[in-house]
């Protein structure tokens, strides 16, 4: 039988790592056959209206949706809602389904390990293109430590800080084969791009903004016949805005957003990446390479993997330097370093060299398994032995020895119920958790063989008092105990759920 295999995208708004995960899980759908049974759990404003009818349309696989279409988390109340809808959603597989693999897809997840805790295999994917060693240093990555988790590391950086900051070992940092994206609608017809350049991404400082500032003056004075196209939203926007009307540069430059980006780089001819600490591996860059542009990105972090000579241009992080870039490039051959940045993307980022690479991780479930399952210690089995021994001898001097009026509860009530009965129901409430660990082998019927000998041992116990003259039986005690049996029961299978 296939094993279950839990994705959770829980991120509040959508950006790249986003954009990755649901690719996959379109490739996933286009799969004839389907290694595990897969579940994903994705909040709604992450995800377009067209994936998720691609998603919906395959019924292999469940999905979990939660929050609400287009809407974003941003303010401390939203944030709160974004996490206990998550929780909710998470409680509910944990209780209605068995899980043998999960994997945190975002950091936000991750707050919710605990739910998790006795899963078989954890994975965790780390993405950070900013300052990795303040990711790892967050609580909920440390957390991950104890629960021998699993690192999907995007990139060598990431992979070695992971080992270095948390300790692990090699063989638990494992080097994705790079990032991927949806390559439809990628392809393009050089005859028919347009003189334009495109930027795309938040409208903030990680993403190279203020460089992107300083360099507009130099557009009307060098570029006149190229046309910037600014796709993205953020906080510097209006000062962007500014800038255009102060250089009078309406006409040559434009401020839009879209979640199809691809249909603006399928015209333009060249793609400005300006990230700060690393522009490996941005889905936007990859897109644009995709459709056939030709780069110029800051030489920062692992950039110069995607960009090289061939495809474009690596420059230092100042406007200066991005003018004599455009230059320079423009004055190459444009045609052949679009497919030269296209035929890197073809190659050597595919979902499909992705999909072999989780794979693979996953697979080392079992082996993880017989190096890190516990064996029951000793001191474990008598303490819970010594725990068995105080319970039923307490329950037989409770049913046995006379107690000659000296414990008279029925006199007393609460909430309409006799405090003797809610003592009876009290009493038997742990002998399902008691009964459990004699019955080692997991199996359908295991639950029951445990409810029925707790009901057993209820009856008993109750019944014991027929043939002994200075105690009574009633029916009411009886039904108290077996009440008690019940509501532990419950407890003990959503403590299972929860745990396992």
């Amino acid at each position: 039988m296939a094993e279950n295999l839990l994705y959770i995208l829980g991120s509040r708004n959508r950006g790249g790592v986003e954009k990755r995960f649901i690719n996959y899980f379109l490739f996933i759908c286009s799969q004839k056959e389907l290694y595990y049974n897969y579940i994903l759990v994705i909040n709604r404003s992450v995800i377009r209206e067209d994936e998720k009818e691609i998603l919906d349309q395959d019924k292999r696989i469940k999905k979990y949706y939660y929050g609400r279409e287009n809407h974003c988390y941003h303010s401390k109340s939203d944030k709160k809602i974004h996490l206990i809808l998550l929780f909710l959603t998470l409680c509910w597989i944990r209780i209605s389904t068995r899980v043998n693999i999960v994997h945190f897809i975002t950091t936000s997840s991750l707050n919710f390990t605990f739910l998790f805790k006795r899963v078989d295999f954890k994975v965790t994917s780390l993405y950070s293109t900013g300052h990795i060693e303040e990711i790892l240093n967050l609580t909920v990555i440390r957390k991950t430590i104890k629960y021998l988790f699993h690192y999907d590391c995007l990139s060598e950086k990431t992979q070695t800080q992971c080992m270095k900051y948390l300790g692990i070992k090699e063989e638990q940092a494992h080097l994705a084969p790079g990032s991927f994206i949806n390559l439809r609608n990628t392809e393009f017809d050089m005859k028919e791009k347009e003189n334009i350049i495109t930027w795309d991404g938040t409208l903030n400082e990680q993403k190279g903004t203020l460089l992107l500032l300083e360099f507009l003056p130099y557009l009307k004075d060098s570029f006149v016949e190229f046309k910037l196209i600014i796709l993205g939203q953020g906080f510097l926007k209006n000062k962007l805005i500014e800038k255009i009307e102060k250089f009078a540069l309406k006409d040559q430059v434009m401020i839009t957003y879209t979640e199809i980006p691809k249909d603006y780089f399928r015209k333009s001819k060249v793609f400005f990446s300006f990230q700060e600490n690393d522009n490996y591996p941005s889905q936007s860059l990859l897109e644009a390479m995709a459709c056939g542009n030709a780069i110029i990105a800051t030489d920062v972090g692992e950039t110069s993997k995607l960009v090289n000579y061939e495809n474009g241009i690596l420059i230092k992080r100042d406007a200066l330097n991005v003018r004599n870039a455009l230059k320079e490039i423009l004055s190459k051959d444009l045609e052949k370093l679009g497919m030269n940045a296209r035929k890197i993307v073809l190659e050597k980022h595919t979902v499909d060299n992705y999909h072999e690479y989780l794979m693979d991780i996953y697979e080392r479930k079992n082996d993880n398994l017989s190096e890190n399952k516990e064996k029951p210690k000793p001191e474990k089995i008598r303490l819970f032995l010594w725990i068995s021994l105080i319970y039923y001898l307490g329950l037989i001097l409770l049913y046995v020895v006379p107690l000659d009026g000296k414990l008279n509860l029925n006199q007393y009530s609460a909430q309409g119920f006799r405090m003797d009965h809610i003592i009876h129901a009290l009493i038997f409430i742990p002998t399902p958790f008691i009964m459990a660990p004699i019955f080692q082998k997991h199996t359908y019927y295991r639950i029951l063989k445990i409810i029925f000998i707790s009901l057993l041992i209820a009856t008993i116990f109750e019944t014991i008092h027929i043939p002994l003259s200075y105690r009574a039986f009633t029916l009411e005690d009886l039904m108290s105990n077996i009440f008690g049996v019940l509501i532990g029961s419950i407890l003990y299978v959503i403590f299972q759920r929860t745990a396992s």
